[in-house]
């Protein structure tokens, strides 16, 4: 493996919004930050960097909780084959005398065995979720295999055409190279508005319509289009997958703020900072890079 390469980007397990703990403790943590807010606060932060705290909020909170459950999930398997492996022993070998306690453990291993394959599954990848392969080794030569596929050892720097191999040459070369490719050029407005005019009135949005796409978003619009969304996937740099996001939206203090949000949004163009970052992953391709 490439010891160049690093964690990637952070992202919340989608699993989470179905341990009763976490949502416990996410609205623990809601109340008490939403308790200490002033109206006034919301007008001096702006809902938009609200928005953004608890986002990172929310954050500290699942990576918290991940870290106790894998733990717990680790030491709890263990507990549980040590003593399946005892009854087993107490039994000789004899099936026909296994217990119900011990059919009981076996289905809390298995249980506990499909949460591990799950979370491995997300790291494999989306083709191996479809074709529904848990084997736990296969996963692991999977998510390695994707990992070394992704690497990529050097590039020729756009600047110099020098070979650059170390981290921050990497960086340094593909920031310059998508930074050009990405700054706008001029235009010609002009041209814009001659274009403009030249739409035929079939074609315009009418004036009725006007309002109706201007009309204020209600919080069931945002639990609708959370729902429709991919659940598994994150929609930002803050990793917190659509399924935890509904849980914010459904609490009712952080749903109010989510709503200012995105209408600010929709009405007046004011967006959270986080709505202004991105992160680009690099695929290689077969061939010079």
């Amino acid at each position: 493996t490439n010891h160049f390469q690093g964690h990637g980007l952070w992202r919340a397990n989608p699993a989470l919004a179905k341990n009763q703990y976490f949502v416990k403790e996410l609205y623990r943590q809601l109340d008490s930050y939403n308790s200490q807010l002033q109206p006034s606060d919301i007008e001096l932060l702006s809902p938009q960097l609200i928005w953004d705290e608890i986002k990172s909020l929310i954050k500290k909170v699942a990576k918290t909780v991940g870290r106790r459950a894998a733990a717990y999930r680790t030491r709890v398997l263990l507990r549980l084959q040590r003593k399946r492996n005892k009854l087993l022993r107490n039994c000789h070998g004899d099936r026909f005398s296994i217990t119900p306690r011990l059919l009981l453990i076996e289905q809390r291993i298995a249980f506990l065995q499909n949460e591990i394959a799950q979370n491995a599954i997300l790291r494999a990848g989306r083709h191996w979720r479809e074709n529904g392969e848990k084997f736990a080794g296969y996963l692991k030569r999977t998510i390695e295999s994707r990992a070394i596929k992704r690497s990529i050892e050097s590039f020729i720097h756009p600047d110099t055409n020098e070979k650059c191999t170390s981290p921050s040459g990497l960086q340094s070369a593909a920031m310059s190279f998508y930074s050009q490719l990405y700054t706008p050029t001029p235009v010609d407005t002009a041209s814009i508005d001659q274009l403009s005019s030249s739409i035929p009135p079939s074609q315009c949005i009418p004036t009725i319509a006007h309002a109706r796409l201007l009309r204020k978003i209600t919080i069931a619009d945002l639990v609708t289009g959370t729902k429709r969304s991919p659940l598994h996937s994150s929609p930002g740099m803050d990793g917190i997958p659509y399924e935890i996001l509904l849980l914010l939206l459904l609490h009712s203090a952080t749903g109010d703020i989510a709503l200012h949000v995105y209408n600010d949004a929709l009405l007046k163009s004011i967006f959270p900072p986080s709505w202004s970052k991105t992160c680009m992953i690099l695929l290689p391709k077969k061939g010079d890079l």
